[in-house]
């Protein structure tokens, strides 16, 4: 389902509000003390903005945009919907 500029996951069968009730899903980049590019993907609870993830690696690909959502899933109850923007790593063939 796409919503405004970025994409939503909607996970059936789940219908609450409040907390765990959507995740924001985000890259954040930066660099290392010797100029090394490091990427840090972040997955946000949007109703109390509480930080359930944070992968830190210099490159982040599709298959670790599944697996971080993935493993706070086996922890807390399955989010309504997953937010992200429209990025290459968000838009990959495994991500649909």
């Amino acid at each position: 389902m796409l919503l405004g500029h970025g994409l939503a996951f909607q996970l059936k069968g789940v219908k609450k509000e409040g907390a765990n009730h959507g995740w924001c899903c985000d890259f954040v980049s930066g660099r290392m003390y010797d100029g090394r590019k490091v990427r840090m993907l972040t997955l946000i609870e949007e109703s109390t903005q509480a930080c359930l993830a944070i992968r830190v690696a210099r490159r982040l690909g599709s298959h670790e945009v599944i697996d971080v959502p993935a493993a706070v899933m086996l922890h807390r109850e399955f989010p309504e919907h997953i937010r992200a923007d429209n990025g290459p790593e968000f838009m990959a063939k495994e991500l649909r």
